[in-house]
């Protein structure tokens, strides 16, 4: 009979199909197709450990960062169990697990997180439904793989496997248990596994009474021995939604899940989320070497929610080179959903948001079918030039891309396809549809980011994408800074070069001398502009205007930074520069066509108002600079100077003022 219920479910869904207008969500999904046989495997019943002293439903699960995971099991004592692991061959460590009922009669969640863990190194571990050391089941492995945030690393990703949607909880365990084993055998250095969602068919929003139906749908999830020997992160799908959103979290263990964004409390259809799904879970991250993965509860409608929490999340990791989202409810899709309200309001809402975010890539689920979009940005999703191969394919590498790429997964077990829709999406670049299981392969370098999917069948390829970052701008090495242009460091060949950045607005001077590093508080002849000499400051800053240093005050063009030398006028004024060093003539008379001029820090004086009285500590002697005659010194005048109360002074034939007693042919 159970079998019998689970083949009416599938088959009310294919009844209740949708048109392809905007649609309301439907409690259960639309137009499936039904799934070709999918290639099985033989695989056992699920038991995991034939002396575990009812222990079952062991998974490892993604961990916070690269270093740690969160094991968790299924223990039939209140008390808890514990695990012991170790390096291979080694001496083991034993901890006690965090132990919480769980909503299975007689059943405990036990779960042990795992940190400090090493590159490189085979580790073994055990659990126990108890504290008793003979109850150890089987002892598992676990490698981990190289660490570091420059490291390259592989991952899989895999589409909604919905144990028992076919209506066979075994077949459906041997299709995803096949595509694990085929996706391994491709990679077989995988550093974690990532599942887009809808681990299990059995929807109960609206009923308790198929709880065992659930457990038996995660039993068959959980029996894929690969599950216990790699990181599994996941997604909250909407067949893990509803009532089985308490079980989801019984099952899996994952890490920084958010207490305020996408959680939605009381009933089904919360206050906080508008035709919400969910009932808690929310959305959670992690890192992984120089990536930052964030993953949504798209079951939670709050666009405000997810923003708030894309935001922070962000700004609390901000030195990684790749950003990617994940969520089930993919929203650039071929198949029925994509009309769907629910699907609408995240595509609306959430496009320009991960846009705006610098999003490199989003990962989903949810339609059985594969989908690659173009790269995708700003406020109504498309970017404004799509770029595609000469015969209008999709590319398969981009370089610094303007936007969002968007892949959505096909079923990895095979229990249930969706149809591609007959409307033409002008968003998508590469759609698949052979009813076979796909999985596919992520591999990340500080460079490239690449998905290729495959079909479990015979390993061939579906689609590939690769999004390349070449280095532009600046990246600090060892205390110093080099400027890259597409991936290329500048400034390394010849005399070095002269660079624009526009961030800060300012030009820089790379030192070929110094590999190409940013020179800083150094004066740098360049060619161009026919020769000139320019200065950079403490920054790396192509100085420009007056500059004043320990040496005196120097000039520099606004315009070309060249230092000024010899006799210029600047803004109006006369100025005198020394001719090999540049230095500002200071304190110091310069004589021009008979007559003597005062200059301070390079400018020549007296030349506003009436003039100006300065003081030459050479000749210990006061001087009047005479703005009629364009500030050169005045002889043989008496000037009536406002200072001291208003009052008469006279200048000798030298310019210098007279002080005592003075006779004249006056008197």
């Amino acid at each position: 009979m159970k079998n019998w219920n689970r083949l009416t479910a599938c088959a009310l869904a294919l009844i209740m199909s949708a048109g392809m207008t905007v649609t309301p969500a439907l409690a259960e999904e639309a137009t499936p197709e039904a799934a070709a046989p999918a290639e099985t495997v033989a695989v056992d019943a699920p038991t995991f450990y034939a002396n575990s002293h009812d222990v079952k439903a062991v998974v490892m699960n993604i961990g916070a960062a690269q270093d740690s995971v969160n094991v968790t099991w299924y223990g039939s004592t209140p008390t808890g169990g514990m695990l012991k692991y170790g390096v291979q061959g080694g001496e083991m460590t034993t901890l006690q697990a965090a132990v919480a009922p769980t909503s299975s009669e007689g059943w405990y969640k036990n779960t042990v997180t795992l940190t400090g863990l090493q590159s490189n190194t085979t580790y073994e571990y055990a659990v126990s439904a108890d504290k008793d050391e003979a109850h150890y089941g089987e002892t598992k492995t676990y490698t981990t793989q190289t660490f570091g945030k420059d490291e390259p690393y592989t991952f899989l990703v895999f589409g909604d496997p919905q144990i028992g949607c076919s209506g066979s909880i075994d077949d459906d365990n041997g299709g995803w248990t096949n595509t694990l084993n085929h996706a391994l055998a491709k990679a077989p250095n995988a550093n974690f596994l990532f599942s887009m969602g809808d681990q299990i068919n059995a929807y109960y929003k609206y009923d308790t009474s198929n709880l065992s139906q659930v457990e038996e749908e995660y039993d068959g999830f959980l029996n894929a021995p690969q599950l216990t020997q790699l990181p599994l992160a996941t997604e909250l799908g909407n067949h893990d939604c509803g009532y089985n959103t308490a079980l989801y979290g019984q099952h899996f263990t994952l890490p920084n899940i958010s207490e305020k964004y996408g959680q939605v409390s009381g009933d089904a259809y919360g206050d906080n989320a508008v035709d919400s799904e969910s009932t808690g879970d929310g959305d959670y991250y992690f890192t992984y070497n120089n990536t930052l993965y964030m993953v949504l509860n798209t079951s939670c409608l709050s666009i405000a929610e997810h923003k708030a929490f894309l935001e922070e999340t962000i700004q609390a990791n901000p030195d990684v080179t790749w950003k990617v989202v994940s969520f089930h409810k993919s929203i650039y899709s071929v198949a029925s959903h994509v009309t769907e309200s629910d699907i609408v309001t995240l595509r609306n809402g959430l496009s320009p948001i991960l846009s705006q975010l610098g999003i490199d890539i989003v990962l989903q689920g949810h339609d059985h079918v594969y989908a690659r979009s173009y790269i995708m940005g700003g406020e109504s999703g498309m970017t404004a030039d799509v770029q595609k191969n000469a015969d209008g394919s999709a590319l398969t590498e981009v370089t610094n891309p303007d936007g969002v790429q968007y892949i959505t997964m096909n079923s990895a077990s095979g229990s249930k396809f969706y149809k591609i829709t007959e409307e033409a999406f002008e968003y998508t670049a590469v759609q698949n549809q052979e009813k076979v299981p796909n999985y596919s392969v992520a591999n990340v370098t500080k460079d490239a980011f690449t998905v290729t999917t495959y079909r479990s069948t015979d390993d061939s390829v579906v689609d590939t994408i690769t999004i390349k970052k070449s280095k532009n701008g600046w990246e600090t090495v060892d205390g110093k800074d080099y400027w890259y242009e597409d991936g290329v460091k500048q400034g390394t060949e010849g005399r070095g070069k002269e660079i624009y950045d526009p961030e800060s607005d300012a030009w820089y001077w790379l030192d070929s001398d110094a590999n190409g590093a940013k020179a800083v508080s150094k004066d740098v002849y360049q060619e161009s502009d026919g020769g000139k000499w320019v200065r950079y400051d403490e920054n790396g800053k192509m100085i420009k205007g007056w500059n004043t240093n320990e040496k005196g005050t120097y000039y520099f063009d606004p315009i070309t930074g060249a230092m000024a030398k010899g006799d210029v006028e600047i803004d109006g004024v006369p100025c005198s520069f020394d001719e090999t060093t540049g230095i500002g003539l200071n304190l110091a008379w310069k004589q021009e066509n008979g007559k003597d001029y005062w200059y301070e820090n390079g400018q020549r004086q007296g030349l506003e108002g009436r003039g100006k009285e300065i003081y030459d500590p050479e000749s210990d002697g006061w001087y009047w600079l005479d703005s009629d005659a364009n500030g050169a010194k005045a002889v043989s005048k008496d000037v009536y100077q406002e200072s001291d109360g208003g009052k008469w002074v006279r200048y000798d034939a030298n310019g210098q003022m007279i002080k005592g007693w003075n006779t004249n042919e006056n008197g």
